[in-house]
């Protein structure tokens, strides 16, 4: 997958981290002025003021490192950001979701312009008979630490908007990871059950909510954020590192039961066969993997989610052999599909 150093994220995560050291105990008698530690840490003061500023992935390493370092021990550093949560906080995308009308309005603006605020990462809805899930699939290979946090901020979000629009509704969260004595800390802001150890990060909450009315919907207002939105979203998408752009069609297709083939896929982005390895193999990547940890995702849902066969599971990720379907999911999980249904499901 793509580096986190080829990222770029918005300037919101310095405004943020500029609230958690003003409110921060540690640093409260500590007489260094924010401009010399911006400085330090290789950021540009600008980006507290521009909002079309940005922060490059080795920048958020050095700031989620740093806030890590003088986070109160007793609760996930997670948290601590998200308490500072503001209705503004995600820019556009949090005043368009507020405005919205319906909760599924607010949801699929989410998933559409979440990768903005959250680069890097892939989120996917599925609507089942009575419940939704939102998967957060990572496109990249971040940092234990920092991926962990970035997860945990978009439930944090997610929890936060969710209750700012007035939704009472509690979800549940699931992380691939224990929190150990900081689950009570994380369950107590989301106001939800949090699952650990689960098979992938995911959001789940009951499908009727979906028709549920927002408190305060303003329909005119929305339209202008999302108009300014959809501009940021383009130049977030021409920002993006090549790979990352691969990763993001071909999941993108797969979700739609489309496996790309390499020829396809350099069509798609311009460029011949040739290149498109070329380009890849610059940034440590082949096409194969990418195809697979697509397939990987697809597979692991449908083991979870459902009771399909192995086979429909291996058709679905388009492989007709469902011999070879189970020895590429034991190299993939580390397990047969049996084996991870039955410690997943």
């Amino acid at each position: 997958m793509s580096n986190l150093k080829q990222l770029k994220f918005p300037a919101i995560y310095s405004q943020l981290a500029h609230d958690f050291i003003a409110s921060t105990p540690k640093l409260a008698g500590v007489s260094v002025p924010l401009s010399l530690l911006y400085t330090r840490l290789n950021i540009p003061q600008r980006t507290l003021s521009d909002p079309h500023a940005s922060l490059t992935g080795q920048q958020m390493q050095l700031l989620m490192a740093m806030g890590s370092l003088v986070a109160d021990k007793s609760m996930p550093f997670s948290i601590q950001l998200c308490r500072l949560f503001k209705e503004d906080t995600l820019g556009l995308l949090g005043l368009a979701l507020v405005n919205s009308a319906t909760a599924r309005d607010a949801l699929y603006t989410f998933q559409q312009y979440a990768f903005i605020y959250s680069p890097g990462f892939d989120f996917q809805i599925h609507e089942h008979q009575n419940t939704v899930e939102i998967t957060l699939t990572p496109l990249v290979n971040f940092d234990e630490a920092i991926q962990r946090t970035m997860t945990e901020l978009v439930f944090g979000a997610f929890a936060f908007y969710t209750h700012r629009s007035g939704l009472n509704v509690a979800l549940d969260y699931f992380l691939p990871y224990s929190l150990g004595a900081h689950k009570p800390a994380f369950e107590e802001f989301t106001q939800g059950k949090l699952h650990e150890q689960a098979s992938q990060a995911r959001i789940r909450f009951p499908k009727n909510t979906l028709q549920l009315p927002l408190s305060q919907p303003n329909l005119v207002t929305r339209a202008l954020y999302t108009e300014q939105l959809e501009q940021q979203a383009k130049m977030a998408r021409s920002s993006e590192s090549f790979s990352l752009k691969a990763r993001r069609h071909i999941e993108q297709q797969a979700r739609h039961g489309v496996f790309v083939s390499r020829e396809f896929l350099a069509s798609e982005m311009a460029v011949s066969v040739r290149t498109l390895n070329r380009k890849l193999k610059e940034e440590g990547l082949s096409f194969q993997p990418l195809l697979d940890q697509a397939r990987f995702n697809i597979a692991r849902r449908l083991l979870i989610d459902t009771d399909k066969t192995t086979k429909h599971i291996a058709f679905a990720c388009g492989i007709h052999n469902p011999a070879v379907f189970c020895r590429a999911f034991k190299k993939w999980s580390g397990k047969t599909p049996g084996e991870f249904r039955q410690q997943y499901g």
